[in-house]
């Protein structure tokens, strides 16, 4: 292990490209960061933090801390940077920012201002201040850090660091406060906080998978130890990379924390002699560090053991004044943009070779004929639909936004329509997507999974907005799935809008996102397919739903662009609880029904009627397990109904039981014109009765009781012929009118 002083490696080089070129003699970056923009319209104020924000449509924004307020600069054009709104505060020298879902959070120190909200939800047109919570005492804090997938505020003040729910992102709520009134900064991955403890000159991990109950792990305390700073673990939770603000020889140093018993100081880095490191964030393979003095530096630490700076640009080539130079840095731009703040120049956007990780891969996308739903599988260079997918059909890329929208170019995340003239299959190349947050709308959203087939149980949704067993695939038809495929758009349905996390190294996260599916096998069901593809859709009826089983995960997403295949009960569900029902069709060719599992008795004689309009077109009897076919273009509406109970009977009826012959028992069912006394009754070949079913008043419409095949002494009957006869009497006195009706049934035993 040895300390690095990077300063004379990079003056050896820059002293090399003078000797070529002695124009570069103030160059302030190394050859492999690139100066993009630098915007400094506060000077005069001071400038603190900066963060960043990417918004759903994938504009890139900076939040710029300034010491009287906060600049929100659009940077998604870096020739043309344009602030869009300057939300002000208390003037104070620290000022720290970070995002969650559309928001911006905003603190100060040495002012009791409390926590700024800043909705970003209507960028780029603006930014408003919707709320400062002061809550709990909240009002000075030094720095604040947001875990995402908890959705768990932690801010430094009020007598140590304290964790604050932001289940509602516009009303938060302290949950309680711990660690040492000393602490200085706060960074939480994987339920473990590390608290930089400031004075007291040491870094201390919490365990925080109980927010209400933080539990003490371990404190680091560093030889030779200056001021607990700053903290920040690698992606993969095995290292610790830390900083100490004091010049002079203190460092930036590497911990290895695999095992909290025994941790150990693994390598060190400081940029020069007089080096003064201030806060360093991990992305990847590389640490971003703000050194004041010595601008931005940017580590190589994939070997914990032999860290290396890597690259460097300089925002502040000034002396070396107290608190002077790089103050902050964000890395976290998927485009690889980085952001650096100096206290005095403002903000640089830079990009760094390195910055975009992963090398580039070829994923094969295979599409079908017709209509797909598809993905960024990963980020290549151009995201327009025709240079992905130049066989794709002109003008037929689509998104939805509570309506289908016309698109040209997809966004990493975001699933869309697209129609394709025949099956193919698409290489696309570019950089991974190893996670991906989107924003998503209450009610239905089409979203994309990353660099690889993601299990739902891994999909991180801190706001509980994904309604269980709502995500569905296409394949020509919906299907109910637990798994997003890379390539692959995907509908899935939210409670609330909100924020999800697709991420290829998270764990299992919840079982709330997946419903407590009933089974639908033995209800009857009608099988639709499109005669001329293998697109298909099954829907039941006479389902009976449990309470303890969420019906919503029945409900089918909104209907594909026209020319897809679709088949649905009208209020967009793929079951119904009765056997009377609308039906919505949607294709290109004649579509064949196929019944199944339809009741067999007395009572059920089921139709599918073909409507235009309210007119009936023409009336399918359906049988069992016999396809008809429905080929009048213009029909989209189908009526399915029982013709047995549906109707009010146009005449009095004793209809044939079922089954016959039987054993040992029968349904026997009779239709009522008017209501009526009804008198059923059952005779022996000789005509002599042996048992009376009923002696009662029924209401018009049809009815159904049972016989047993006992008599009225409750004694089995034997086989043979056995005939019922119905008495119907309506009304009484004068107007009274009687219906009788005899059949024949056999018992066989």
């Amino acid at each position: 292990m040895s300390i690095r002083l990077h300063f004379n490696v990079w003056t050896i080089v820059v002293g090399i490209v003078l000797l070529l070129n002695t124009s570069m003699l103030f160059a302030q970056g190394s050859p492999n960061v690139t100066l993009l923009a630098n915007v400094n319209d506060y000077a005069a104020a001071g400038y603190n933090d900066c963060w960043g924000y990417t918004a759903p449509d994938g504009r890139e924004y900076a939040l710029l801390g300034v010491e009287n307020g906060t600049s929100i600069i659009d940077i998604t054009d870096t020739d043309n940077p344009t602030e869009i709104n300057f939300i002000s505060s208390p003037n104070t020298t620290w000022k720290d920012i970070k995002t969650y879902q559309h928001y911006a959070y905003v603190v100060v120190d040495a002012a009791a201002m409390g926590l700024q909200i800043i909705d970003l939800s209507d960028l780029p047109n603006s930014a408003p201040l919707i709320n400062t919570y002061t809550g709990s005492g909240f009002g000075a804090s030094h720095n604040i850090y947001i875990d995402e997938a908890s959705g768990i505020l932690y801010a430094q003040g009020g007598g140590g660091t304290r964790i604050i729910s932001l289940a509602n992102p516009e009303s938060p709520t302290q949950l309680t406060v711990f660690a040492s009134p000393n602490t200085h900064d706060v960074y939480v991955q994987d339920n473990v906080a590390f608290i930089s403890d400031g004075w007291d000159f040491s870094f201390s991990l919490f365990d925080v998978s109980n927010p209400a109950s933080p539990q003490w792990l371990q404190t680091i305390p560093p030889p030779s130890s200056g001021y607990g700073h700053n903290a920040w673990a690698t992606e993969d939770g095995n290292y610790l990379l830390t900083t100490e603000e004091v010049p002079g020889g203190l460092t930036v140093k590497m911990w290895d924390i695999q095992d909290l018993g025994n941790i150990s100081l693994t390598d060190e880095y400081i940029a020069s002699a007089t080096g003064r490191p201030h806060n360093a964030l991990i992305k990847g393979d590389y640490a971003y560090i703000s050194h004041y003095w010595d601008g931005v530096r940017i580590v190589d630490i994939s070997d914990p053991n032999n860290i290396a700076e890597t690259g460097f640009y300089d925002t502040y080539p000034g002396d070396g004044s107290v608190f002077e130079g790089c103050w902050g840095t964000y890395p976290f731009f998927a485009s690889g943009k980085i952001l650096a703040s100096d206290r005095s120049t403002g903000l640089y956007v830079l990009f760094f070779d390195g910055a975009i990780e992963g090398q580039e891969s070829t994923f094969n996308e295979s599409v079908e004929n017709g209509w797909n739903l598809v993905g960024l599988p990963n980020d290549p260079q151009d995201h327009h639909y025709q240079s992905l997918f130049p066989n794709a059909i002109e003008g037929s890329l689509f998104s939805f936004d509570g309506a289908y929208v016309e698109e040209s170019s997809l966004t990493v995340g975001k699933g869309y329509w697209l129609r394709f003239p025949g099956q193919e299959t698409v290489p696309i190349t570019g950089a991974e997507i190893t996670a991906v947050t989107t924003d998503l709308a209450e009610g239905w959203n089409i979203i994309s999974g990353i660099s690889g087939d993601m299990p739902l149980a891994n999909m991180q949704d801190p706001g509980n907005i994904i309604i269980a067993g709502s995500l569905f695939g296409f394949n020509g038809s919906y299907f109910s799935t637990n798994t997003i495929e890379q390539g692959k758009g995907y509908w899935i349905q939210t409670n609330a809008p909100g924020q999800i996390t697709l991420d290829l190294n998270s764990a299992p996260a919840s079982s709330k996102i997946f419903a407590d599916a009933a089974t639908l096998d033995g209800y009857p069901s009608l099988h639709f397919q499109e005669s001329a593809s293998d697109f298909q859709q099954t829907l039941y009826f006479n389902v009976n739903i449990e309470d303890s089983h969420n019906k919503t995960q029945y409900r089918l997403p909104p209907i594909g662009p026209a020319g897809s295949f679709d088949a649905r009960f009208s209020d967009g569900y793929r079951i119904n609880e009765s056997d009377n029902a609308l039906i919505n069709i949607q294709s290109r060719n004649p579509v064949l029904i196929k019944p199944t599992n339809l009741p067999q008795d007395i009572l059920s004689q089921f139709v599918i009627e073909e409507l235009a309009g309210n007119a009936v077109l023409k009336t399918h009897p359906l049988r069992e397990g016999e396809t008809i076919i429905i080929s009048n273009p213009q029909v989209n509406r189908l009526k399915l109904s029982n013709a047995v109970t549906t109707t009010i009977p146009q005449q009095f009826a004793l209809l044939q039981n079922f089954p016959n012959p039987f054993n040992p028992s029968t349904t026997l069912a009779f239709q009522l014109l008017q209501d009526s006394q009804i008198s059923l009754t059952i005779y022996n070949a000789a005509g002599q009765e042996v048992r009376t079913l009923v002696n009662k008043s029924f209401a018009a419409g049809t009815h159904q009781v049972e016989w047993d095949g006992r008599d009225n002494n409750g004694n089995l009957v034997s086989s043979g012929i056995y005939l019922y006869r119905m008495s119907a009497v309506t009304n009484t006195g004068e107007d009274a009118s009687q219906f009788n009706q005899v059949r024949k049934m056999v018992l066989m035993k």
